[in-house]
């Protein structure tokens, strides 16, 4: 057997090796061999650098902020840990792109080796993990290779997501006599949002925080995602060093200012990618919404950390260059999605 190469990935990579064995020859009568069962051992390595973990204890260093970070980062175990607690195994047919077998593994390691029975040959691989932890998502299309992507459902709200979501993919052709070393890539999907509110003894409070202008899934293939839903992401709150913050796990969104489907009317949105909503009280019962147009990227596998005051007024104030605010005073809630005030 050849030694297997251990290869460097980049930073936030799961390196599944999936290593092919000898097949079992017993009950086989083509002379190619073709029509055999190969007996293939999937070894999963999981290799994560924590990044995302780094990125927020850089960004909230001060001795305040630290403590805030560390209680982000308790809340966001699920999603920095370097454990999968399930991979969904899909192997298609390249002439036909339909799913001829599927597996699912159920663990809580960062390795793991399984046995699975493949038939010599041409294979289109795609791997997922942790989207059993999900009940809101949806594998659309799953019997299909070109065509497999995981969504949300329809709810024009959702709750922040709670794990990482990784997917990578591999054409594999099984020799039916050599062994062989596969090495699959799993990137991951969604990101996260924090937004940092330094209350500064304002009488206003901070009802609830909304991320919204974000794909609502991924296609497996490619990993690009996918915008077919417009809906709002519920973000989650902690606190800690007398701050407080909204976080929201997602899914990214777009790239660039240019493709995003929208016509600012005001200046502050003017070259915006991704918004957040922040909903405020004041102590007269009058509510206030505040609108922050995000002119940076949220991308996949990465952590954006927003940092931002809280009026007397109930307004977000902002001092950074990629936020602009527009600010609806003595707001009346409603809309088309439910904001829990």
């Amino acid at each position: 057997m050849r030694k297997p190469r251990f290869l460097k990935f980049r930073r936030w990579m799961l390196a599944g090796m999936l290593c092919a064995c000898l097949p079992a020859y017993h009950g086989c009568i083509d002379e190619d061999l073709s029509g055999c069962d190969s007996e293939c051992n999937i070894t999963f390595q999981l290799r994560l650098e924590m990044d995302l973990k780094l990125t927020i204890q850089e960004v909230l260093n001060t001795g305040l902020e630290s403590v805030l970070a560390d209680s982000l980062l308790r809340d966001l175990q699920g999603v920095i840990s370097d454990k999968a607690r399930n991979i969904d195994l899909s192997f298609y047919d390249p002439t036909d792109g339909l799913r001829i077998q599927h597996d699912s593994l159920q663990t809580n390691t960062n390795e793991l080796t399984t046995r699975l029975y493949l038939q010599a040959g041409a294979y289109e691989h795609i791997a997922v993990a942790n989207t059993a932890d999900e009940p809101a998502f949806i594998k659309r299309n799953a019997d299909q290779w070109t065509a497999y992507n995981i969504v949300h459902d329809t709810r024009d709200t959702v709750s922040s997501q709670t794990s990482a979501i990784y997917t990578g993919n591999l054409h594999m052709d099984i020799d039916p006599v050599s062994s062989q070393t596969f090495y699959v890539p799993l990137h991951m999907q969604n990101s996260i949002a924090i937004l940092v509110i330094d209350p500064q003894e304002s009488p206003a409070k901070v009802l609830s925080v909304y991320t919204n202008q974000v794909a609502c899934g991924i296609n497996c293939i490619d990993r690009q995602p996918i915008f077919d839903n417009n809906y709002v992401v519920r973000n989650s709150r902690t606190e800690g060093g007398g701050l407080i913050s909204y976080y929201a796990v997602c899914f990214p969104s777009r790239e660039s200012a240019g493709s995003t489907k929208q016509t600012p009317a005001e200046e502050a949105a003017a070259g915006s990618i991704w918004h957040m909503e922040v909903i405020t009280q004041t102590p007269d019962g009058k509510y206030v919404r505040n609108i922050l147009y995000i002119k940076e990227p949220l991308l996949a596998g990465q952590a954006k950390v927003l940092k931002v005051y809280l009026g007397n007024g109930g307004e977000i104030i902002s001092n950074s260059s990629i936020i602009g605010v527009s600010i609806i005073f003595d707001w009346k809630p409603g809309g088309n999605y439910d904001i829990e005030i």
